[in-house]
């Protein structure tokens, strides 16, 4: 359904965005290890939501196989 669609695709964003401060935050940080570390639990979860969607049909599978090599670099 389009509600789990969007509900799904916003959390998967946020989530990455999520990561994406974090990264950045740690480039200025001299202790990097924490933010690192949170980062990486960040990474697991959007992981888990990238291949919920495939799993709920949400997205083809060419598009997941792409995704999930994007989050594995």
């Amino acid at each position: 359904p389009r509600n789990r669609r969007f509900t799904l695709g916003e959390r998967l964003e946020n989530t990455l965005l999520d990561i994406v401060a974090m990264l950045t935050q740690a480039a200025y940080q001299r202790e990097k290890a924490a933010t690192l570390a949170h980062a990486n639990n960040r990474l697991a979860i959007a992981r888990h939501l990238w291949r919920l969607c495939f799993e709920l049909h949400v997205i083809p599978s060419e598009r997941y196989r792409h995704g999930a090599t994007l989050l594995v670099e």
